[in-house]
């Protein structure tokens, strides 16, 4: 049977996460002990600790979505998150280069929320072979902000304070009239909610 949907006008379907497949525990960063980058290297990727995560798939017509979740120690710690896709992201006076941000305000947090999420859906990550997510802790003085991003430094990181960080993927893939397995025309949401547009 032929269905037509659209972006606008998609088939909503919820499945909800098999719990034989468990997610990936907390591991703790020992972030006091790291020595940021010299004032001699360059200002591009000295503002934030970066991590890698490889999305190179070996069947091309899979995608996959990126889940980073992040606990802090203390409660009263902000964060400033940034991300690239294929490159090192950078916010310096001298390059703003980045696919989204995000900041993760203290005042956010709850007794039954306790850590931070950050969810990359599999459409962004589509066609790319790796994640750059640069992290960097706010400072006191810092205001933050859901809405508006924080001031431009070239301060190289640095962090008070340690943190656990989980990095994880995600998808739903359905096998094609060839009998290949793909993701095309669908949209993985946060809370394993999927739209066809197909």
């Amino acid at each position: 049977m032929k269905i037509n949907t659209t972006n606008d006008l998609p088939i909503e379907m919820f499945i909800p996460r098999d719990v034989n497949l468990p997610i990936p525990i907390f591991e703790e960063e020992n972030m006091t002990t790291v020595i940021p980058p010299r004032r001699g290297t360059l200002k591009i990727n000295r503002q934030f600790f970066i991590y890698y995560v490889n999305i190179t798939q070996v069947n091309p017509n899979l995608t996959v979505s990126i889940h980073f979740e992040l606990k802090p120690m203390e409660r009263n710690i902000s964060y400033f998150i940034i991300y690239k896709l294929d490159q090192v992201p950078a916010y310096n006076s001298t390059h703003q280069s980045f696919n989204e941000t995000k900041m993760f305000c203290h005042e956010n947090l709850t007794d039954e929320m306790n850590y931070y999420k950050y969810y990359i859906d599999n459409v962004k990550t589509e066609g790319y072979k790796s994640l750059f997510i640069g992290i960097r802790e706010l400072g006191e003085k810092e205001k933050c902000s859901i809405d508006v991003l924080p001031q431009i430094t070239d301060q190289p990181y640095g962090f008070l304070k340690n943190y656990f960080v989980r990095i994880y993927s995600s998808g739903c893939y359905y096998l094609n009239k060839r009998g290949y397995w793909t993701s095309d025309g669908m949209k993985v949401n946060t809370i394993w909610h999927f739209l066809f547009a197909i």
